[in-house]
């Protein structure tokens, strides 16, 4: 994005801080109908598990892959971690 909207390479550079501005109330107003739709659903009863944990035949991927599940693997977070390394593992 920074890349895109530095002066004259796709906008004027008068129009520059319009468009940041304008990505910014976009990124707002999609996280807005976003909590609105998740408090509907929440609100409607349309929120339920996975098909995966409902059916009884359904394929379970630590079937196929037991090892991401045992503690100490590379995605667990040390109990004392830094923050930069619990971004390591985000």
């Amino acid at each position: 994005m920074t890349l895109l909207i530095r002066g004259d390479w796709v906008f004027k550079a008068l129009d520059v801080r319009r468009a940041f501005f304008g990505f910014l109330s976009i990124l707002v107003l999609m996280l807005i109908i976003r909590l609105l739709f998740s408090w509907l659903a929440d609100a409607m009863g349309w929120q339920h598990d996975s098909p995966s944990m409902m059916l009884q035949d359904a394929v379970h991927m630590s079937d196929y892959f037991p090892h991401w599940e045992k503690p100490g693997s590379s995605r667990t977070v040390p109990a004392r971690a830094s923050p930069a390394t619990t971004l390591r593992y985000c």
